[in-house]
């Protein structure tokens, strides 16, 4: 077995420290052996110490010049294995290496100026992974070979020619030149000895790996002087700060109008309706301005995101600042060309139906009519455009698709096709779909007088109704509409098409009572509507007058007839105590119940009211309680007059009354019971012979089976209820039954 002994000893340090209590925080630093990183740093054929600093921070002792090359690998590979080794450095270049599997890593230096790189390891115990960022130092003694007396700048611009210069700097090998104003436009740079004399030797100096004069942007400009001095390379930089110009160098992404000029701020653009976002790629002049388009910061000489355009005009504002906070804003309106839209319909087409006028995208109104028989329609509608939504009554519908089937009453039905285009423009079309009555409907669905107003407001449930005119109107006629344009319409006689007009009608001074008849298409079904029309004031004989929203009644004498029948057109009526028609209800005249009509008109025979059966006699009085003989059979009525059903108990007797009233004979199965009724009626009780067998029902009128007793004696009646004689076999033994069915 393997034993870490640093480890051990590492435990063993620590714990001694924390017995003895020694004070950690006047310790400055310690070293690699101390630490225990995992990995060993080596340059020169020496192992270096890694340090860390009171700020947990980590560096190297200092690496001689002569060093080209520095090897890192694990303190222990039992315990330690190298992930990685990286650095952001431009003076480094790192290789690894695997030999017996153990991976290590060399460092190549190029430039010998201080580096950090970032070096991973794994602890394969815990397989814990950690990242320590060392900083490697070169001893400074070594530097002086590098040496030089200042760095001489040459700057010019606008303003003429500056001659500037830096002392070298033996703390560091960053220079900085600050306060150049925008007008200085470039710079040369050399270095030189303590005598004056410039040294190229082994220098190299670079602006964005260019020699020369150098341009300069506003804000930071980074120039690399790079010494080589026997082979070996130290690199010193220099950052000459310009004071900026809020300008754009290249704008690209998108065509504008006029040719992009970092002069011109205003500028148009046109895409076409399929690009629906662009991306604009800013430079600016000087590398140190901030640029923002739209309020979102782009690097300079990247592509901004993605900016969406709705159709239209759409503004883009560019906005340059540098770093002093000068500011200039370039302006783009780029417009998308709007996409090709309409609120209309290219057609429209109706199942079963033919729409009229023939469609014309601009008209809006249309009518159809589908025969009785057409319960439902389906319609398609097609936009002039894809682009377009469709609604019919609320619902969408796919361009060129078709609805759901739209279920159609008798009559009107109005439809509501809403095209709605891209920007939200509305256009609605409506559809009357008309479907024809039934061929037996005889109701108006229109009528008005040219002269005067009907009253009440027509209904085509109403059936009576009053105009009133002037004395000076002397004629008039009636127009009306039948709701099954089939239908054909007699006024007094005279026989119309629907949806006409009737001729005139001379109007006497009083009520002129006007008959409209209506046939159905059948030609057999009718129904009567009437009007009083009223010249001036009322003078009646034998006639309806409408007062109001009722109707009275003028006798022979043109006296109005109050709290009395009214035999009219073989129809009775009654009058009540005001004067006015009873309608639409019981009434209760000398002690008898009538019921009366919608229209006033007495009801006769049977009669159903509120799920009950009334019987109203020839002279219209409600049958009261007892027995009715109607049409040669037997019914009941209750005291109110209702019919009876069920077993009703009748002076003593019971009965059974069917569901619709009739009164039962004979045999009736009645609640898992059978029962016989009598040919009056009546609920039989003990022994019945029907001509060929008895049976015998007990006092509840139930007929009896299996053995009974009665009045002493054991009798056997089978399943059927028949009484059983002679010898029977039941349940393993034999009976004897005499000729009376007596058990002997």
């Amino acid at each position: 077995m393997k034993v870490n002994f640093k480890r051990i000893i590492s435990q063993l340090l620590v714990l001694t420290v924390m017995i003895t209590g020694i004070q950690l925080g006047n310790i400055k630093s310690a070293n690699a052996a101390e630490l225990n990183l995992g990995f060993n740093v080596e340059a020169g054929g020496a192992i270096l110490d890694i340090n860390k600093s009171s700020t947990n921070s980590y560096y190297t002792d200092e690496i001689d010049m002569s060093a080209s090359t520095i090897n890192i690998k694990s303190s222990d590979t039992s315990y330690y294995k190298l992930e990685g080794v990286t650095s952001s450095s431009s003076g480094v270049k790192i290789a690894s290496s695997i030999s017996n599997g153990v991976t290590s890593y060399k460092i190549a230096i190029t430039k010998y100026n201080d580096f950090n790189a970032t070096i991973k390891v794994k602890d394969l115990g815990t397989q814990e992974v950690k990242s320590y960022n060392v900083n490697f130092k070169f001893k400074e003694e070594n530097a002086d070979k590098f040496k030089f007396d200042k760095i001489m700048i040459v700057a010019s611009g606008s303003g003429g020619t500056m001659n500037l210069d830096l002392d070298y700097n033996t703390g560091g090998d960053d220079y900085y030149l600050s306060g150049l104003g925008d007008d200085v436009s470039t710079a040369k740079v050399s270095i030189v000895d303590q005598n004056g004399k410039s040294i190229t030797s082994g220098v190299r100096i670079t602006k964005d790996g260019k020699t020369g004069t150098f341009k300069l942007s506003g804000g930071d400009n980074e120039i690399l002087i790079s010494r080589t001095v026997n082979g070996r390379t130290k690199v010193f930089k220099l950052v000459i700060s310009k004071k900026g110009t809020p300008k754009l160098k290249y704008l690209t992404g998108v065509t504008l109008s006029p040719r992009f000029d970092s002069e011109v701020t205003e500028y148009t653009a046109k895409v076409p309706t399929k690009t629906e976002k662009i991306t604009l790629k800013p430079t600016a002049v000087d590398n140190s301005s901030t640029i923002r388009i739209n309020g979102v910061i782009v690097k300079s000489g990247s592509n901004s995101q993605p900016i969406s355009l709705k159709e239209g005009k759409n503004d883009i504002a560019i906005k340059v600042t540098t770093q002093d906070g000068e500011v200039e804003v370039y302006n783009i309106e780029v417009t998308r060309t709007e996409a090709p839209r309409s609120s209309y319909l290219k057609s429209l087409k109706i199942k079963s139906a033919t729409i009229s006028p023939s469609f014309n995208k601009q008209t809006f109104d249309y009518t159809a009519t589908v025969e009785n028989k057409v319960t439902a329609v389906t319609i398609t509608p097609t936009a002039e455009y894809s682009t377009s939504t469709i609604r019919v009554n609320g619902k969408k519908v796919v361009s060129g698709g078709t609805t759901g089937y739209i279920s159609l009453d008798e009559g009107a039905n109005e439809v509501e096709i809403k095209v709605t285009d891209a920007k939200g423009d509305t256009s609605t079309y409506n559809i009357v779909i008309t479907r024809r009555y039934s061929k037996d409907n005889v109701k108006l669905s229109t009528l008005k007088s040219t002269e005067g107003k009907l009253s009440p407001k027509f209904d085509s449930e109403t059936y009576l109704y009053t105009v009133k005119v002037d004395r000076a109107v002397r004629r008039t006629k009636l127009v009306f509409t039948a709701q099954n344009d089939k239908a054909k319409v007699k006024i007094d006689g005279r026989e119309y098409a629907s949806s006409q007009e009737s001729d005139y009608i001379d109007l006497k001074i009083g009520a002129n009572l006007v008959n409209i008849e209506v046939t159905a298409e059948d030609k057999k079904t009718t129904t009567l509507y009437r009007v009083s029309i009223i010249r001036d004031k009322i003078q009646a004989v034998n006639e309806w007058v409408l007062s109001g929203d009722d109707w009275t009644f003028y006798d022979a004498l043109g006296v109005q007839v109050k709290n009395k029948w009214v035999k009219y057109d073989k129809q009775w009526y009654f009058v009540n105590v005001s004067g006015y028609m009873e309608r639409d209800g019981w009434i209760n005249e000398s002690g008898k119940w009538y019921y009366l009509n919608a229209d006033g008109t007495m009801k006769t025979g049977w009669f159903k009211n509120n799920g009950y059966w009334y019987y109203l006699q020839a002279d219209g009085a409600m049958q009261n309680s007892g027995w009715s003989y109607y049409d040669k059979t037997w019914y009941m009525f209750g005291p109110n007059g209702m019919l009876e059903t069920g077993w009703k108990l009748y002076k003593g007797n019971w009965y059974f009354l069917l569901d619709n009233g009739t009164m039962r004979r004979g045999w009736q199965y009645y609640d898992l019971n059978w029962y016989y009724l009598n040919d009056d009626g009546t609920m039989r009780k003990g022994w019945l012979y029907d001509g060929k067998y008895y049976y015998y029902l007990d006092k509840s009128g139930v007929m009896k089976t299996g053995w009974q007793r009665i009045n002493g004696k054991d009798y056997y009646f089978d399943s059927a209820g028949k009484m059983k004689t002679g010898f029977i076999f039941l349940d393993g033994k034999w009976y004897n039954l005499g000729q009376d069915g007596a058990l002997s």
